[in-house]
């Protein structure tokens, strides 16, 4: 394994990492809500590390099934869940079951998508009669710099930064669409939760933006948007212990099939 890989590796996996502490409880909240227990069939898109689908196995119990989803399934092949599947699966172009899932969960996964009316459909004509859809995306509506001397610089990275993903297909503001868009597609009960929280200094997502635009570091100094020393001075400043911003929104969303 290259040395390169190696890095890539870790930084992905703390950035999962992040993720679970920021959103699992939130997430799981949502999906108590469905009445999600022992027995039950579930969809996990999108998986990750497996936070979330290795909790559903332990929910669903040893009668239940949790098929785990995602494009790379390295992280997911280290779970050891008896009614764990894993697959590698591409949910706007591969086949799913249809009418076969009690639940089908899905977090910061369709606002990554050019063809995420397409994932949702597929996700929604999954499910049961009566089967539970639950969709948790990201909202950039909240996101801005409070207090600290990288107040400047974050604000200019966020207006940057997110008008470069979103040519490459990312949807910033997805999150408070999903509502309605599960409406359209006929779901019932449809209902809305929103969680940000404050990130700079130690708390726990307060690397996830710079490590976000690590990965485009090339592109932004060649572009003149950034300089390296800005690039570099982010993550810096934002864990100073004076740096406060609000991070985007997740929106959690839930809806019955009938």
């Amino acid at each position: 394994m290259s040395h390169a890989y190696d890095d890539e590796w870790r930084e992905e996996a703390r950035r999962h990492q992040m993720l679970e502490v920021g959103f699992d409880q939130a997430s799981r909240r949502c999906l108590v809500a469905t009445g999600v227990g022992l027995g039950w069939t579930c969809l996990e898109v999108g998986a990750g590390t497996g936070s979330v689908a290795t909790w559903l196995c332990d929910r669903v119990g040893k009668d239940g099934r949790v098929v785990a989803t995602d494009l790379q399934t390295a992280f997911l092949e280290q779970i050891d869940r008896p009614n764990l599947e894993i697959r590698c699966h591409d949910i706007v172009h591969d086949e799913i079951e249809q009418a076969h899932y009690d639940l089908v969960h899905a977090r910061q996964v369709l606002e990554y998508l050019s063809a995420r009316d397409d994932g949702l459909r597929h996700m929604a004509g999954a499910l049961k009669p009566g089967g539970w859809l639950v969709v948790e995306s990201v909202d950039f509506c909240s996101c801005v710099p409070l207090a600290g001397e990288g107040t400047d610089l974050f604000a200019r990275s966020i207006r940057v930064g997110l008008e470069f993903v979103a040519g490459l297909g990312f949807d910033p503001y997805y999150g408070r669409s999903i509502g309605e868009a599960m409406r359209q597609l006929g779901l019932q009960d449809v209902q809305l939760e929103g969680k940000c929280h404050e990130i700079g200094g130690q708390r726990p997502l307060t690397d996830a933006w710079p490590l976000a635009l690590h990965r485009f570091r090339e592109t932004f100094v060649r572009e003149g948007w950034f300089s390296e020393e800005e690039i570099d001075a982010l993550p810096r400043l934002m864990r100073q212990p004076d740096f406060c911003a609000i991070g985007p929104t997740l929106f959690s969303v839930r809806g019955r099939y009938v």
